[in-house]
This record gives C-alpha cells, structure tokens and sequence, in this order.
C-alpha cells in the first residue's frame, strides 16, 4: 500500500493547553555575547517556566548574538509550540525566539556556533519593534532574511504578552511559524521551502536535509554593551499534539434560487487543517483553496449564478491524521422571472449626479441609455454610466436646486436575463 503524503502546506492547531506538550530539559550556551547570561527553570502549578538572560548584538546578519537554551531533535518532520510570557530588553529589536538550528558542523561536530543555518520564529518587545515574524540564515556564515527580503507571504503580527504562541513546524525541507494568542486559533506567519529557490537556500545542497538539528529558546539583547541583557519567560515548551479535521458547520442541505442572483455558501472546518476547498459534483472549483488558519471560514460565492451553477457541493478539508468531507449541498438555479428595480437613488455633494442603485444587475446599453432616465422639476441627464458590478448607475444631470427632492422615472432598462424594469418606475 502507498504511503500516504504528509500534508506540507499548514496546519491549524486547535485545544493546545499546557497539558499537551511536554516539558523538555535544555542545555542553555552563550553565543557570541559578553554578557554570561543564564536560564532558571521554575515550575508554575506544574508547568515548567524557563527565564532566559541573554545579550549579543542580534540574531540576524553573518552571525548570531544570544543566550540559546536547546535540546537535540533527530527527525525530518517534527512540530514544537511555546508560549511566551514576557519579553523586556534594552532595545526596540530584543528578541525571544522559537528556534531550530543546524548545528552538525563537519569539523566540530554538534556545536552551536554564531553563523549555523537556522530558521527561527520571532517576536519582539511590545513596547518596541512589536512584530512576529519568521527568520532565517540560509547559508552558514551568511547573510539572513526574513519573508519580505525575498518577497515570501507574510502575515503582520504583533505579540500579546504573556499570551503569545509561537510554533515551528518542519516537514523534510519546508518549515512553517505560526502564531496564536490562545493556542487555539493559529495563523500563518510565513511558510519557507529551504529546497526552492525563492527561499534564497538555492536548491541542491543548500537545502536543509540533515534530520538532526537542535529545537529551543533563544534571547538577543540586540545591544551587546548593556550590561543587563534582554529577559524572555517562557512556557510550555514541546511537541505538539495533533487534532484531527472536523467540519464544524455544514453548509445548507438544499439551496435554491433564481438565475442573475447571488450564490453563496460556507461551511466551517477546524483541526489540524492542511487546507480547505470547495467541490462541484466531486470537482475541485478552482480559486475556492483556503490554507491555514485554526478555524477556517470558506465560503464560496458567484455573484451572478446561472442555470450551468446547479449541481451538489461540498467542503473538503484535508489534515495530516483525517480528511473529511462536509454534508452535500444540492443548488438549483432556475431561470430568471423577477425583473429589475430601484433599491435606491442618492445625489451628490456637486448637486450633478444622481447614483442609483438596483435589485441586481443590469446590463448595457439599456441601462446606459440616459433617455432611459427622466428627472423631474426640469434637470435634463446627460450620461448614465454602469458601475464594474453592475449594479449602480450614476446619472450627470444639470445642476440641481438646494434642498429640493427629485424623482427619477426610468424605463427599458433590462437585467441580464433580459426582463425589463417596471414601465414608469420611480
């Protein structure tokens, strides 16, 4: 039997509490910093708490500065959270981080030295740089970049003390940070491929492969001249448990209307999601993949259906332990029988437009036609143009009196299924 694909692309984590990861013991290491910092494990009502001191001039450029608390991690797809307490340091950029480290150096051997290759999520004091985001060194003793230096998605994210979540997640040479504030609801910070070139790790060998890294906490300072260094707390450090897909909501069971009008459907899935999408008859609609999220909300909509939009959908939703299905929902579209008309008609601050708004959309030239239109207490229109959707006309009428109400008459404007307005609607 094949052996079923890990999902790669994201997933969401849902019900992570301190009871679902497991503490870990770390050997701490200054690198590349005058300060000698330290790290105190304290236990809070059974949760472990590690308080990291570090200096260092920045986790970023050819070499790194920091105070490191790690353990090794053998394996090529792993999933680690921690929860962040509080950040306080010298400097708008001081940093607590999430970090995986390839240290397997060929001359020193397991090592963590300033300029190892490492991908890291990332978030900073509150009172200063106030991001979250995912970094990287992708050649050793080279330069490092974070998602918009090479023009990678991102999310703008900031953190919320004491509750802000970072997780790393590897799968062979792709790895991907998340964020949440309540462990629950993840989002997607950035999703790096170490084996595509985008990345800036320039396939081939610079992919990241080696199975070993080390997995941990780290701490910069960004000003390796204070004396006090920077402070992380951190808890509930470990692997994550995986939750399985479930569709939480179901769409309609049946859906029926008109042709010219609005379809839309949602469903929700939660879970371990790798990503959703929406099905016709058991065919992917392109353009309906949603990717990440802890709670993901996929609605599908076509703001014109026609008769060739009836048919069965669903939802699905892929995860790495389930995939699943959501409860059909059979649309039908039947033909077009109810004519257009006015919702609405505004002038303008200019007092020479009139925007008139309709019941759905109507089509030109009919609905171009100014003869179409007839203002009265003597304002002549000019024009009538169509809006992009269709669905509001704006009338360039004479100048018209303060204060005054009008009404406009209209006629032989045509929706799309050609059914005429009203004679004489106003």
């Amino acid at each position: 039997m094949q052996k079923p694909i890990r999902c790669i692309l994201l997933l969401a984590l849902a019900g992570l509490t301190a009871s679902t990861v497991r503490a870990q013991t770390l050997t701490s290491v200054d690198i590349n910093s005058t300060l000698v910092g330290s790290t105190t494990e304290s236990d809070d009502n059974g949760t472990k708490v590690w308080t990291i001191v570090g200096g260092g001039a920045d986790i970023w450029g050819a070499a790194d500065g920091m105070r490191y608390a790690y353990m090794e991690v053998d394996g090529s797809n792993w999933d680690y959270v921690v929860k962040v307490r509080d950040l306080q340091g010298p400097d708008g950029w001081s940093k607590a981080e999430l970090m995986a480290r390839e240290s397997n150096d060929p001359v020193f051997g397991f090592e963590i030295l300033p300029g190892d290759r490492h991908v890291s999520q990332m978030t900073t004091r509150a009172g200063g740089q106030n991001q979250v985001a995912m970094q990287w060194r992708h050649t050793r003793d080279g330069t490092s970049q974070w998602a918009n230096d090479v023009g990678l998605p991102f999310a703008v994210q900031q953190p919320a003390y004491p509750n802000t979540w970072l997780r790393l997640r590897r799968e062979g040479p792709v790895f991907l940070a998340l964020f949440s504030t309540d462990a629950e609801n993840w989002e997607l910070s950035s999703r790096l491929d170490t084996s595509d070139t985008e990345s800036g790790f320039w396939n081939g060998p610079d992919a990241i492969t080696d199975p070993l890294m080390a997995i941990g906490l780290a701490v910069t300072a960004h000003n390796d001249a204070d004396v006090n260094g920077a402070t992380g707390v951190f808890s509930d450090f470990g692997e994550a448990v995986q939750v399985p897909v479930a569709i939480t909501v179901q769409p309609p069971a049946t859906l029926d209307i008109s042709a010219n009008s609005v379809l839309e459907l949602s469903a929700t899935a939660t879970g371990d999601i790798c990503k959703t999408e929406w099905r016709k008859d058991g065919v992917l609609i392109p353009g309906t993949e949603i990717i990440g999220g802890g709670t993901i909300v996929n609605t599908y909509t076509v703001d014109l259906a026609a008769i060739s939009d009836s048919g069965t959908y669903t939802l699905y939703a892929e995860g790495d332990l389930n995939n699943v299905t959501s409860d059909p929902s059979v649309v039908t579209v039947t033909v077009d029988t109810t004519p257009p008309f006015m919702t609405s008609a505004a002038g303008s601050a200019d007092r020479t437009q009139i925007a008139i708004t309709w019941s759905e959309p109507v089509k030109a030239p009919s609905a171009t036609t100014a003869a179409n239109y007839v203002v009265d207490g003597g304002v002549t229109v000019s024009a009538a143009t169509l809006s992009a959707d269709e669905r509001q006309v704006t009338l360039t009428t004479s100048e018209q009196a303060l204060d005054t109400v009008y009404t406009v008459t209209v006629n032989n404007v045509l929706d799309a299924a050609g059914l005429p307005v009203a004679p004489d609607s106003t």
